[in-house]
């Protein structure tokens, strides 16, 4: 490996490894949107692809229910029961999507390295 693939390898880990600390501390925080939704998607998925596939399919499962069929759904219900003359079309949104997607990429990539490896980037 050279010195300069070596140096992505370690800054595409490090921020892996930093994004991945994050979603963990707000976890941690108690948002609930990890505790009761991401994380038993993402545990239910790590059981049968492995955790490096399950962290980008928890990612995106996330991303379209709570980011964008839950607002959009309760969007709905509200101009509904507020008899406002309004249009109701839930619609996918893939900017969304991609952004999650390509948040997620540097923790997947984190985590396949560890695998491999077994050890971190960053000190604990």
């Amino acid at each position: 490996m050279t010195s300069n693939a070596s140096n992505i390898d370690y800054r595409l880990r490090a921020v892996g490894e930093f994004l991945e600390g994050s979603m963990r501390r707000g976890r941690e925080v108690g948002l609930p949107q990890f505790n009761f939704f991401t994380l038993p998607v993402y545990k239910a998925c790590a059981e049968k692809v492995g955790n490096v596939a399950a962290t980008g399919i928890s990612f995106l499962v996330a991303d379209l229910v709570l980011h964008q069929a839950l607002p959009q759904l309760l969007t709905c219900y509200v101009s509904v029961m507020s008899y406002t003359e309004g249009e109701c079309n839930p619609s996918y949104y893939y900017p969304s999507t991609l952004v999650w997607g390509t948040i997620s990429l540097p923790i997947m990539y984190a985590k396949h390295r560890r695998n491999q490896t077994h050890q971190s980037v960053l000190p604990r």
